[in-house]
């Protein structure tokens, strides 16, 4: 009985530290809202997110790959038949994401909209599954010129 208290008591506690990460993430509420929220502190808050986000690129390659030949054929005549859009495996876009640019090259990282950020480029199946993610170019940066040298335009040819 002990046992199966522990046990549920340490689920409680990760689905507790998971909720928080993905609050934070997808409110982009800051820090001492979400932490009043959830009765924690800043720091705690943080470590969650850190640890969350942590989690989740460690496994990113079981989550998020390019498709096969075969997959991509199968997708495309999905994509064909749902939304008559022929040879069209997925949509391409870029966001904008807000970070304290470094005091060397700060301009670099200016973006269109008069903030510090990193573009964040991703490709969605018709299945809304992501299939690429880059984000490796800063802020100043066209989205075409972020495609011209993300690793995805191997697989557009």
């Amino acid at each position: 009985m002990r046992t199966l208290l522990l046990y549920v008591y340490m689920l409680s506690v990760l689905f507790l530290r998971i909720c928080i990460a993905l609050y934070k993430l997808a409110s982009c509420s800051e820090y001492r809202t979400v932490a009043s929220m959830f009765g924690v502190g800043k720091t705690t808050v943080h470590r969650y997110v850190y640890m969350f986000s942590k989690a989740l690129y460690r496994k990113k390659n079981e989550y998020i790959h390019w498709y096969s030949s075969e997959e991509a054929k199968t997708i495309a005549q999905l994509s064909q038949r749902k939304y008559k859009y022929p040879q069209a495996i997925g949509a391409i876009d870029c966001s904008h994401i807000p970070i304290n640019a470094p005091l060397d090259g700060k301009a670099d990282y200016i973006c269109r909209k008069g903030y510090p950020s990193i573009v964040l480029q991703t490709v969605v199946d018709t299945h809304i599954k992501f299939c690429h993610v880059y984000a490796n170019t800063a802020g100043a940066a066209h989205n075409a010129s972020v495609l011209s040298i993300s690793p995805i335009k191997a697989h557009c040819n």
